[in-house]
């Protein structure tokens, strides 16, 4: 019994001791918490506008370079430019709609929520892709623009796997052919033979080429 009442003693007076010595001294005591450890990943691309077309640079140093991480965010490639794209975000639950501008060739690329996010049409005959989504995406239309028909055109790769949709505000008959001719030249090759559109391949996490309708590496 006395054992334990002295090693009993000797521990309030250690626990005392170390108390005034805390008070005497706060800064040399530190407040201790558990380590947190945050995953960053980090997904990069380099593409070229060639003529309006979005491509893979393989040569070149990046115009700009630009970090896409917050959805609304949204940037222009112009004609000739290579520019350097860092994802910071998760790629499985966005994606991109891509807008051409057929007088200057530039290309808006503008990150949104890949199942949620509208389409927003502003202009006639303009033309939005957007990749790696399972359904037809929602279409919100300016209300100043005059009624024309919304066409939904699957695109295809070149294996003819389904890999997105072509969104425009206008028919050829009312005057965007032009607009019109790749997406839907890809989807008479990749039908007429019998082939089934197919919707895209739902991977946990795509690669960020299949977000521009570029093959993965």
């Amino acid at each position: 019994m006395k054992k334990i009442l002295i090693i009993a003693l000797f521990v309030l007076t250690l626990s005392g001791c170390k108390f005034i010595d805390f008070v005497l001294h706060p800064d040399q005591y530190h407040k201790s918490s558990k380590v947190r450890v945050t995953e960053y990943v980090y997904d990069t691309i380099k593409v070229a506008n060639k003529d309006g077309n979005v491509t893979t640079a393989v040569a070149g140093l990046p115009n700009k370079r630009v970090v896409l991480s917050e959805i609304g965010q949204s940037f222009t490639i112009k004609k000739g430019e290579i520019v350097e794209f860092i994802f910071n975000i998760d790629v499985a639950d966005a994606t991109l709609d891509i807008t051409t501008d057929l007088e200057t060739n530039d290309i808006t690329f503008k990150l949104v929520q890949k199942d949620t996010a509208k389409v927003y049409l502003t202009s006639k005959c303009q033309t939005v892709k957007r990749y790696q989504v399972g359904a037809v995406p929602a279409v919100e239309v300016s209300p100043n623009l005059r009624p024309e028909q919304i066409i939904s055109t699957p695109l295809f790769d070149n294996n003819c796997q389904m890999i997105g949709y072509e969104i425009r505000y206008g028919s050829e008959e009312r005057g965007c052919k032009k607009e019109a001719s790749e997406a839907l030249k890809r989807f008479v090759e990749c039908t007429k033979y019998g082939f089934k559109p197919t919707n895209p391949q739902q991977k946990k996490r795509p690669c960020v080429n299949e977000l521009l309708g570029l093959p993965c590496k």
